[in-house]
């Protein structure tokens, strides 16, 4: 009763949050301060759960149900982290990919050469290298220890980068993350993966004059446009891993150790 944006028998998948789409925070693009918003999906892990008609939307014909799960989160944060108040990376920008063979980075990845700009990959595991290149990287930079901002300067001429997309959080940022970054350059924080906060002394701030700002993740209109996106066949929902229910365990620690490339999935078919 009340449901007049779906019916019985839609292919529908998590929004982006239950944003009215009407209140003068959602018409000037800031979402994620909506005066009437409803939750959004939260049941994971189960077969059905209740949810408002708000916090779904319809699944485009030739998107699958498992490739449409992942899309709010692992697509549409890091699209909007890159689009971030209109400021989108231009083609002769370098562009830094923190974090590049995990969930939100190899889609980052795919959004970040639709710009055009230069693409560079950062990631600790050797064999995930090959993978990135094919999803857009134009360089790679693996370092086992997390301390890479040397190379990103060497492969810009001294540069850095003008964009970083930063997917871990405070460990990479320590490890060189902000010292890879060029001067009037733009640091966006799309993810924290562990307990260590980042620090810095706040001169390296203003000295280059560069931002620092976070994206807090995939609204209504993030999402909508990353299924646009993957019906248009721009871009590939990375799932590298499916696993039955009674697997969950094994999935948790296959992540864990960093195997896991892109997104996985639980099944219940």
């Amino acid at each position: 009763p009340g449901v007049t944006r779906h019916r019985g028998g839609d292919r529908v998948a998590p929004s982006g949050g239950g944003h009215c789409g009407v209140c003068d925070n959602c018409q000037t693009g800031l979402a994620v301060r909506c005066t009437d918003s409803v939750p959004m999906v939260s049941e994971g892990y189960a077969e059905l759960c209740l949810a408002p008609e708000r916090s779904v939307m319809r699944i485009p014909d030739g998107v699958g149900f498992a490739e449409a799960s992942i899309v709010r989160c692992a697509i549409g944060t890091p699209l909007r982290g890159i689009y971030l108040e209109g400021k989108e990376p231009k083609s002769h920008d370098n562009i830094l990919i923190l974090g590049a063979g995990g969930g939100l980075g190899i889609h980052a990845l795919q959004l970040a050469a639709l710009t055009g700009g230069r693409v560079i990959a950062s990631t600790t595991t050797e064999s995930k290298v090959p993978i990135l290149r094919q999803y857009g990287a134009d360089d790679v930079v693996c370092t086992p220890d997390g301390r890479f901002h040397e190379q990103v300067m060497d492969l810009t001429d001294g540069h850095g980068a003008d964009y970083v997309i930063d997917t871990v959080g405070g460990s990479t940022f320590n490890a060189g993350g902000f010292r890879a970054l060029a001067y009037y350059g733009r640091y966006v924080f799309v993810g924290q993966i562990n307990n260590e906060y980042a620090r810095f002394p706040v001169p390296w701030l203003f000295w280059r004059e560069a931002v620092l700002t976070g994206c807090t993740g995939g609204m209504y209109a993030d999402t909508l446009r990353s299924l646009r996106l993957m019906e248009a066949g721009r871009i590939e929902a990375v799932i590298s891993e499916r696993f039955p229910i009674e697997e969950t365990p094994k999935m948790h620690r296959l992540l864990q150790d960093r195997q896991i490339v892109g997104r996985s999935v639980i099944s219940f078919e």
